[in-house]
């Protein structure tokens, strides 16, 4: 099995485990899905993982003369994260989840870049779809609640989106053991 068989496995199956609840609960994970901006523990861990993810990324690159500079990252990284949960408490959630949405992707098309199979596209286009819901997540936060309430405004319409997206993830873990 490839690494990408794995990513495309890995990412049907975050999927799968989203869009689960949304089928079996709608109106429950509707609720969850609109409180979640709000929520401070979610948005301390996401912001966690998204600084500790940016410095792992930025201590793997080669900086050239700013090599030096690089054991000073642990510090300059906690230093950001009291500074983000402290100054930018308001809708930090979502704009976590897009921090974390732009940080997924660098693994992917890493993967991706020099594999043989066309099929690498459709991980491609997914991926590039995540950066530009992160960034629109970073940027605006409040598109989050927007977007739960026009294509979740009630239970069938959210258990149908949570279809869509159970076929999605289905799609990527039969793509990722049969074709890759």
């Amino acid at each position: 099995m490839s690494e990408l068989a794995r990513i495309a496995c890995v990412f049907g199956g975050v999927l799968l485990c989203l869009y689960v609840p949304l089928v079996v609960w709608p109106a429950k994970t509707r609720e969850l899905l609109l409180a979640f901006p709000r929520n401070r523990w979610l948005a301390w861990i996401l912001t966690a993982v998204a600084i500790y993810w940016s410095w792992r990324l930025v201590n793997d690159i080669h900086l050239g003369r700013l090599e030096g500079l690089k054991r000073w990252l642990p510090m300059v990284a906690a230093v950001c994260y009291a500074s983000i949960v402290t100054c930018m408490d308001d809708l930090l959630a979502p704009r976590a989840l897009g921090g974390v949405l732009l940080l997924i992707p660098a693994p992917i098309l890493a993967a991706a870049r020099f594999h043989e199979s066309p099929f690498r596209y459709v991980i491609l286009v997914l991926a590039y779809v995540m950066v530009v819901k992160g960034i629109a997540l970073v940027l605006s936060p409040f598109y989050f609640r927007k977007w739960i309430q026009r294509f979740m405004p009630d239970a069938a319409k959210s258990r149908r989106a949570g279809l869509i997206g159970l076929t999605v993830a289905i799609a990527l873990i039969v793509l990722g053991l049969t074709v890759y």
